[in-house]
């Protein structure tokens, strides 16, 4: 097997072998490449996939509402059970245009502690009301005391994620929180 002097092959059969699209990888002395047919099948192809996924993909925004509904309920069960197992009087502030519910405590019910924790919704679903016995429906910003003898008063809140909506209940005669999508 000779080489010349500049490095390269002198046995083109040889070379051929070792490589058989040339040294550069070409075929044939072209570049090697996709053909306009194998791109247009390789599109159908994604996007016969992409239509099989669709359906799938539009049953995520009432997982993510479900699942901040469900969220919400263990809060506000969280919320009564702290009041009444610590003897403390809970205030939750329901900031619906910010998505948060802010807690604060105190002992006697008259002076609160700092806030001491807040509840955010996550993945774009909102707040978009509070109902509290007594109150009526509110858009804006709601405070609710949790005691430790009664708990809350009664009330629901209502959530939603593009266009579908689901409400979380609370009773504090029976120690319900109740989560009912499309409210």
């Amino acid at each position: 097997m000779p080489i010349s002097r500049a490095g390269t092959w002198s046995d083109r059969a040889l070379a051929r072998a070792l490589y058989p699209n040339g040294p550069d990888g070409s075929h044939n002395g072209r570049p090697r490449g996709l053909t306009l047919i194998e791109l247009v099948v390789v599109l159908a192809i994604l996007g016969a996939a992409l239509l099989m996924a669709y359906p799938r993909l539009s049953n995520l925004t009432d997982l993510r509402l479900e699942t901040e509904a469900r969220r919400l309920s263990a809060l506000l069960r969280e919320l009564e059970r702290e009041s009444s197992s610590k003897r403390l009087h809970i205030k939750a502030r329901v900031v619906p245009s910010k998505g948060t519910i802010s807690v604060a405590s105190s002992k006697d019910g008259l002076e609160y502690s700092d806030e001491s924790g807040e509840f955010e919704l996550k993945g774009g679903v909102v707040l978009s009301s509070v109902t509290v016995q007594g109150l009526g429906p509110s858009s804006g910003e709601v405070e609710v005391v949790f005691n430790p003898a009664s708990g809350g008063p009664p009330m629901e809140i209502l959530v939603e994620d593009g266009g579908r909506k689901a409400s979380v209940s609370y009773n504090p005669f029976s120690g319900k929180v109740t989560v009912r999508p499309d409210a």
